[in-house]
């Protein structure tokens, strides 16, 4: 199988906004035997994927819907969305999001669910506990809709003794944001890694008892 990736443009709104028309242009989906596009270049495939799905069947990866996420900005985001729902296949990464896309009229047949993958990190075998310390492992951007100030709250909420959440990824994203994360966090049970490269992600993965 030969899988061919196209980035079109950078993944802000405007951006994608202003590589719309162009964009179309340039792609012939008779030259694929499948298009798969992701929901987060929803606005510079929304125009053309109706035109596409004519030519060849179309498949959109959907996480979640910002939408949904984001209720206020459902109007701005329904002409993007509505492209997207009447896709050949969707793929949801939970039961919570297939269901949020059944709510949204899909028919049951057209979704299907796949767990998040790791993209460029290779399974490792798991490793054992060290002295019996239950790991658990968080890798998000820390921006409010990933919900890491209410994880790091909930796990502070209990006694955590023998257990370790460790948080990795971006953690400048917003600096509002991530300095309430960092005052929640300032526990002994709490580990912030931030941005890691490919290979100790790896080994974070295999030695988690508990990833998200």
């Amino acid at each position: 199988m030969e899988v061919e990736v196209v980035v079109p443009c950078g993944a802000g709104p405007a951006e994608q906004s202003g590589a719309a028309r162009d964009f179309g242009r340039a792609l012939d989906p008779a030259h694929f035997d499948v298009v798969v596009v992701d929901a987060l270049a929803r606005i510079v495939v929304a125009p053309h994927l109706d035109a596409w799905r004519s030519v060849r069947p179309v498949v959109a990866l959907v996480h979640e819907l910002p939408g949904v996420a984001d209720p206020s900005a459902a109007g701005r985001e329904r002409p993007f969305e509505l492209p997207l729902l009447r896709s050949d296949r969707l793929v949801a990464v939970s039961g919570h999001g297939k269901e949020v896309l059944l709510g949204k009229r899909v028919p049951s047949a057209r979704v299907a669910v796949l767990p998040p993958g790791l993209d460029g990190l290779e399974r490792r075998p798991e490793q054992p506990r060290a002295g019996g310390v239950l790991r658990v492992l968080c890798v998000a951007q820390w921006i409010p809709r990933k919900g890491i100030l209410d994880l790091v709250r909930a796990w502070r909420r209990e006694d955590r003794s023998g257990a370790v959440l460790t948080l990795v990824g971006e953690t400048d994203a917003d600096e509002v944001y991530a300095a309430e994360v960092r005052e929640a966090a300032a526990d002994p049970s709490i580990l912030v890694r931030g941005p890691v490269d490919v290979v100790a992600l790896a080994g974070l993965y295999a030695s988690a008892d508990l990833d998200r």
